[in-house]
């Protein structure tokens, strides 16, 4: 799968690397509104979250945190090494 991430539209992992990761953006439904108003289509954008929860930049977990008010947990030091490693 990291041969997707390599491969994905650069606008759309330019923009949800920007929404987690700069933004710290943790809620799904924000997120998906925010991209349908940036002009890209929904299904796009979710198959590009799903490259990124498959390559463990993302995980969501099995009850939503009401205490963080986030239903997508955000991998910085995964984020890291495949900027590192010029993936991102």
């Amino acid at each position: 799968m990291i041969e997707q991430l390599k491969d994905m539209d650069a606008d759309l992992k330019v923009f949800i690397c920007k929404k987690l990761f700069e933004e710290r953006i943790g809620i799904k439904n924000e997120i998906i509104n925010e991209a349908i108003m940036a002009g890209f289509d929904e299904q796009d954008f979710l198959n590009g979250l799903d490259i990124f929860l498959y390559n463990e930049l993302v995980s969501i977990p099995k009850v939503p945190n009401a205490v963080l008010n986030k239903d997508i947990l955000i991998n910085d030091s995964k984020f890291h090494e495949l900027k590192s490693k010029g993936y991102l």
